[in-house]
């Protein structure tokens, strides 16, 4: 690195979604999921705007774009499996619909609202999430849920790996269709391990909050009043919508 020159600043950091308040992106996440899920098959135009707007999303959220397609691909496998179960139900005569609208309800529309959602929320804090829905009306209580589920997913995740590698030492032969096949038998078992796990440290974690003076509720951060950007961003967004669904034939 040159003398005098700083290094890239990480992603999201300097983005101008970051400066939009976070209830304005939520909302904004909201409806247009709403459009994406309620718009019929025909025109196929409209989600080439839906795609357009997501594109537009990732840009001033600061995600380069394959970064992005990363994201999208976290979720592929379960799309297109829900996609080749619906296709097989019309070749097998249980409802026939035509392979492009097949493709564009169920793998187009979940892609497009799931990448609306992960460009919208970018780099937003747990607590800016948290109190951006909580100023849209959601109950306390489910923000503390949501809270709670934000910070201990990564534990989970990795919980569920350090189970899966002891298994992987203690019984040889799990690889291969035989192996596969006594992983399902044994799955009961490594779910309700799991869960027993979870009860107790959840247990831990409550008592150690309570020792430091949680008493049910969380203190959440006051927004300023909306900002011209705010409802700029907003009624763009909304108005883009619009036009799609009133004019795009």
């Amino acid at each position: 690195m040159n003398r005098g020159t700083s290094p890239p600043a990480p992603e999201g950091i300097r983005a101008p979604l970051r400066r939009i308040d976070p209830r304005a992106r939520i909302g904004l996440v909201v409806v247009f999921v709403a459009f994406v899920v309620l718009t019929p098959p025909h025109p196929a135009a409209r989600f080439l705007v839906y795609g357009a707007m997501v594109r537009g999303f990732g840009a001033l959220a600061g995600i380069p774009w394959r970064a992005f397609l990363r994201r999208l691909g976290v979720i592929l496998p379960f799309v297109g499996l829900v996609a080749a179960s619906a296709a097989l139900g019309c070749l097998f005569g249980w409802e026939y619909r035509p392979l492009p609208e097949l493709m564009l309800v169920f793998l187009v529309r979940p892609l497009v609202a799931v990448a609306a959602v992960a460009a919208l929320v970018s780099g937003m804090e747990p607590y800016e999430l948290a109190a951006g829905l909580s100023g849209l009306g959601l109950p306390r209580s489910l923000v503390a849920l949501l809270l709670f589920l934000v910070r201990y997913f990564p534990l989970l995740r990795l919980r569920m790996s350090r189970l899966r590698t002891a298994v992987e030492a203690r019984s040889f032969g799990w690889r291969g269709i035989r192996g596969r096949r006594r992983l399902l038998l044994s799955l009961g078992n490594l779910v309700g391990t799991m869960f027993v796990r979870s009860l107790d440290h959840g247990e831990r974690v409550y008592l150690a909050m309570c020792a430091r003076g949680f008493t049910g509720a969380f203190v959440l951060p006051r927004y300023r009043r909306p900002t011209f950007p705010d409802v700029a961003f907003l009624a763009a967004g909304l108005g883009a919508l619009l036009l799609n669904f009133l004019f795009v034939r």
